[in-house]
């Protein structure tokens, strides 16, 4: 955006004018006050701004070139003639100033509402990633679960095993016992 070359136009201008700071008042305040909120849209990526917030900065524009004609005209004419129609300028000046303030309102409710978008977005976002955790604690737990089944199961098998192969040296001490016996008998 092209919003610093007016800004700056008109600092320098303004500066000129120090020993005719009664003519435009307010003129610097409003100026200093609409430069950061035009700072703040600089830093946002121009395609994401909505088209509320580009009309005012295009109002804003416009009211900037206003201001640095006014002060331009104001400069150049002869400091006799500047108190000879200091009132004409005043008027001018105060519209200048009523219109700087009307740019800084419509500017300030459209980022208002602008970051107020952004901030339902990220809401949007946040709700979403807090549902998905949601989901995957369940599955973790549904895992978890599975896992614990599995184990109690292992369990199961490995006592059944367990006491198979007692079965199995039972049966094996007998036979041994049986063996031994029957060698006995033969012989």
């Amino acid at each position: 955006m092209e919003l610093y070359k007016p800004f700056w136009n008109i600092y320098c201008l303004i500066e000129r004018m120090k020993k005719n700071k009664e003519q435009c008042p307010h003129v610097l305040q409003r100026l200093q006050a609409l430069e950061k909120l035009a700072i703040f849209m600089e830093q946002e990526d121009i395609h994401q701004i909505p088209q509320n917030v580009k009309d005012a900065l295009a109002k804003l524009n416009e009211v900037l070139v206003t201001a640095e004609n006014l002060i331009q005209r104001f400069n150049k004419n002869h400091v006799l003639n500047q108190m000879m129609k200091s009132t004409n300028y005043s008027e001018e000046f105060d519209d200048l100033n009523k219109s700087l303030s009307d740019a800084f309102v419509a500017l300030s409710a459209a980022l208002h509402i602008y970051q107020g978008q952004k901030l339902d977005e990220q809401d949007i976002r946040l709700t979403e990633q807090e549902n998905k955790m949601s989901e995957q604690q369940e599955r973790l737990n549904e895992l978890q679960e599975r896992l614990k089944e599995r184990e109690r199961e292992l369990t199961e098998h490995k006592e059944g095993l367990e006491r198979q192969e007692d079965i199995l040296q039972g049966v094996q001490t007998k036979l041994a016992h049986q063996m031994k016996w029957n060698y006995c008998v033969l012989q």
